[in-house]
């Protein structure tokens, strides 16, 4: 797959392409209503995803995370929602805003952007674990190789360390955490 740091050999043996694109398959297709956009992206496979590996991350420090927006009865209610309960003259989630009008500061009510974790992400990969990062990227990078492009991998390593791209930071964090699964696991030479 272009632009990823996945093993070309390794993408077509396990046939990714296909896999990606079933994925994605009716996701790309036109939405007609808030309701039907809402529902997608909850049905699309990316969610379980996400929320499985922030469960990894989380474990890994003994943390059980909660995922209280993602509530069945919840989830059921906002999409019975008519979608002005959801999008208000410009503003997104104003039943929310609404409730949450004598719970919360009226500075983070009405906010229109979302906390950029990023920074902090890419900062302290490097801050706290470069001596691991290089180790796997730099000396070690045989345990991945039947997975990852290795060439491809330093070369995120090094856009990493120039510019502090989060983008490469995920594909070298990625690696780094699938180096040390295969070490704990025995699955590595």
């Amino acid at each position: 797959m272009v632009g990823t740091a996945i093993n070309p050999h390794f993408a077509s043996r396990i046939g990714l392409m296909e896999r990606y694109q079933t994925l994605l398959k009716g996701h790309l297709d036109m939405v007609y209503s808030s309701r039907e956009n809402h529902w997608r992206r909850l049905t699309s496979g990316f969610i379980p995803f996400a929320l499985e590996v922030a469960d990894k991350a989380a474990a890994a420090f003994s943390l059980e995370p909660r995922y209280p927006f993602f509530d069945r009865r919840l989830v059921e209610f906002c999409l019975t929602l008519p979608p002005e309960q959801k999008l208000y003259r410009g503003w997104t989630r104003i039943i929310l805003r609404r409730a949450m009008a004598d719970v919360l500061p009226i500075e983070v009510q009405w906010r229109r952007d979302k906390s950029n974790l990023a920074p902090n992400f890419t900062q302290g990969l490097l801050a706290f674990e470069r001596e691991r990062l290089e180790g796997v990227i730099l000396d070690n990078s045989k345990m991945v190789e039947e997975y990852v492009d290795i060439p491809a991998l330093r070369e995120a390593y090094q856009q990493y360390l120039g510019k502090r791209d989060p983008s490469s930071a995920l594909t070298v964090w990625k690696t780094v955490t699938l180096a040390l699964w295969l070490r704990q696991t025995g699955l590595t030479p």
